[in-house]
């Protein structure tokens, strides 16, 4: 999931012209799974975030300036225990600080329209769904069939790369948004650095959505490049997706409901280049889990990968042609114990890891604690 606090100037603190934040999580995953010893994964991130308005320090009107720094460091449980979907939304294959994420943002009109230039995380804007970023599981942020794709992993957490994001607020509730950005993921600090050549082609993105209530939004990506075509001497093949996201708060169905929010998100992919073909999200997330804790929350998510038939066929993956799908369920519980740190244990199941029969069910049962200061924190105390 994007760590980033990406608020545009408007969201900046009235008071303030420049705005930092930092979070930092600490994960402690414990795996069970038939034939694997059992083993407690410790892992962490530390995410440092600038925003300035620069209208204020500047006199440059509706514009603003994101830096945000990422550390990232700790073990690997979900390549451990062969999850293609992952388990921690904060694992990473390259444990080490990098520049995240740096972009500058002009406002285009009153209504919200922006355009932001820099290194971005693509997926900290397009398919999201709010309701399902409570859950600890990577495929409740990025869609997993867009974060296997590209050259070398799509940009997405803990990178990003060099891009163009234009968004079109076409009245109150509809919006409009497009990206092109370079389609080798790579930032500065990780290995080989940023990329500038776009030797990789580039990666275009689309979104359009209403956000009357909720969300409801319509999106796809592709590269412009083709990539090899798994388990199939060939050749390359196109690499493109489409999706849909709707997320709901169900109060409007009865005031029983009103702290409960359903989420669904469904995507397709070109089926030929990366693991995962097909992929869907579902859950509900209620906030507050309880009225007399009011910074409670508990969810419930389910997340599906339909394998590709490349991927099950691949010489070296041989062993994983028994399956056609890998799922996980999660519920989590977080809540607040102090005003700036929060406990969140949660319990994962996936029945069919890699789709494999010989890697049996997982079982995982974790904790995460967050802690998250700011300035505007500090001013009031």
């Amino acid at each position: 999931m994007c760590l980033a606090a990406a608020a545009p100037t408007a969201a900046l603190a009235d008071e303030q012209a420049v705005v930092w934040s930092a979070t930092y999580k600490l994960d402690a995953l414990g795996l069970a799974q038939k034939g694997v010893p059992t083993k407690v994964s410790n892992l962490d991130s530390l995410d440092v975030s600038v925003d300035i308005d620069l209208a204020r320090l500047g006199g440059m009107r509706d514009a603003s300036i994101h830096i945000e720094g990422l550390n990232t460091s700790g073990q690997t449980p979900g390549a451990r225990a062969s999850v293609l979907q992952g388990v921690d939304d904060i694992e990473a294959g390259h444990r080490h600080a990098r520049l995240y994420q740096a972009w500058f943002e002009k406002g285009l009109d009153a209504q919200g329209s922006s355009l932001r230039l820099g290194f971005l995380d693509p997926t900290g804007e397009f398919a999201t769904a709010d309701s399902a970023a409570w859950l600890v599981a990577p495929a409740f942020g990025a869609p997993a069939e867009y974060a296997a794709s590209g050259p070398n992993g799509a940009p997405s957490f803990p990178s990003s790369s060099l891009q163009a994001r234009l968004k079109l607020q076409l009245s109150k509730d509809i919006y409009a948004k497009a990206a092109i950005a370079d389609a080798h993921a790579g930032a500065f600090g990780d290995p080989g650095g940023a990329d500038f050549s776009f030797r990789d082609g580039v990666l275009g993105l689309w979104e359009v959505g209403w956000t009357g209530v909720g969300k409801v939004a319509v999106g796809g990506w592709a590269f412009s490049k083709h990539e090899p075509a798994l388990g199939r001497p060939d050749g390359n093949r196109a690499q493109y997706g489409a999706y849909f996201v709707v997320d709901q708060p169900l109060g409007r169905l009865s005031p029983a409901l009103a702290p409960v929010s359903a989420f669904v998100r469904a995507g397709l992919a070109d089926g030929d280049t990366t693991p995962i073909g097909a992929a869907a999200i579902f859950g509900v997330t209620v906030k507050p889990a309880t009225p007399a804790r009011p910074d409670s929350v508990v969810s419930l998510g389910f997340s599906h990968g339909a394998l590709t038939s490349g991927f099950r066929a691949a010489p070296l993956l041989s062993w994983q042609r028994a399956g056609r799908k890998e799922d996980l369920i999660e519920l989590s519980y977080s809540d607040k114990v102090t005003s700036f740190a929060r406990l969140q244990p949660m319990l994962q199941f996936a029945p069919t890891p890699s789709g494999s029969a010989p890697h049996r069910s997982l079982v995982v049962l974790g904790i995460r604690l967050s802690i998250a200061w700011d300035n505007l924190r500090r001013k009031s105390g």
